[in-house]
């Protein structure tokens, strides 16, 4: 006998059988596959952004440039325009204060995979490059 998921005729059609269920559930896990395996980033610890980070130059390699010298100075360049400030380890972020009218400090955790380089804050990636050695 075929379990059914609901009752046919409640309104959704006919029943679905094991078989299809399990066909839907395997293109469901399918579709997902590329985006877990694809997220292989690993977040950095204040000591880790000090020895991968620090010293070096993250990049998207066409727009913009973060430059973050080991005495606490940072220099940015985006699209041709440079912006410095100074930079600070706060617990397990990296915080930026960039030289501006009304200075804000922005915070964010450092994530790495390899070469490539997300800025994260709340769960939600705010900017992504590559390291590049200085």
């Amino acid at each position: 006998m075929t379990r059914m998921l609901w009752p046919a005729g409640a309104g959704c059609g006919q029943a679905i059988g094991p078989a299809v269920v399990a066909l839907l559930v395997c293109c469901a896990l399918q579709a997902t596959r590329p985006t877990l395996a694809a997220d292989m980033f690993k977040r950095l610890t204040a000591a880790e952004i000090r020895a991968r980070i620090i010293g070096n130059v993250v990049t998207d390699e066409s727009h913009w440039s973060d430059r973050f010298e080991p005495g606490g100075t940072f220099i940015g360049i985006e699209l041709g325009k440079v912006e410095r400030g100074t930079w600070r380890l706060a617990g397990d972020q990296l915080c930026l204060k960039r030289q501006a009218q009304k200075p804000v400090t922005e915070c964010f955790e450092v994530w790495l995979d390899d070469d490539e380089v997300e800025y994260r804050r709340d769960g939600v990636t705010v900017g992504s490059g590559v390291l590049r050695k200085d």
